[in-house]
C-alpha cells in the first residue's frame, strides 16, 4: 500500500509495516522492532506506535505478546492490495481536529437495468 502525502503519521506507519509483512520482508513469526525502536525510526510518540500495533493486531496481521514483543502472525490474513486506496473520511476529519458525523437521508432498494 502506498501512503499519500496527506495521510496521517499513523496511516503512513501502518502502511509501511503492512507493506513489509505483505511483501514477505517480515515473514510469519518475525519479531517486529520494539516500540522504542519504531518510535526512533519514525520520529513519533509511543502512543502513535502503540495505536498502529494495536490496529495491526486487531486486523490479524500481527500477534502481541506481553514482555516478548510483537510478531508477524503465523498465518496473516490474505489481504489483496487495492489499486486505489479510499481514505477513511472519519479518520481524516478527526485527524484535523474536527468531529465527524453523518445522517442517512434516504435509502431504497433498486433493481439494476439489464
Amino acid at each position: 500500500m502506498k501512503a499519500s502525502k496527506s495521510a496521517t503519521l499513523n496511516q503512513r506507519i501502518r502502511s509501511d509495516l503492512e507493506s513489509r509483512i505483505l511483501s514477505g520482508e517480515w515473514a510469519p513469526g518475525f519479531r517486529i522492532p520494539y516500540e522504542h525502536e519504531l518510535m526512533e525510526q519514525y520520529g513519533c510518540s509511543r502512543m502513535t506506535v502503540n495505536k498502529v500495533l494495536t490496529a495491526l493486531a486487531e486486523s490479524g496481521m500481527i500477534e502481541r505478546r506481553r514482555r516478548a514483543g510483537s510478531f508477524v502472525a503465523r498465518q496473516p490474513p490474505h489481504l489483496e492490495q487495492v489499486a486505489l486506496e479510499i481514505p477513511d473520511i472519519a479518520m481524516e476529519v478527526g485527524s484535523r481536529g474536527h468531529q465527524y458525523a453523518y445522517r442517512l437521508l434516504q435509502r431504497e432498494l433498486r433493481l439494476a437495468d439489464p
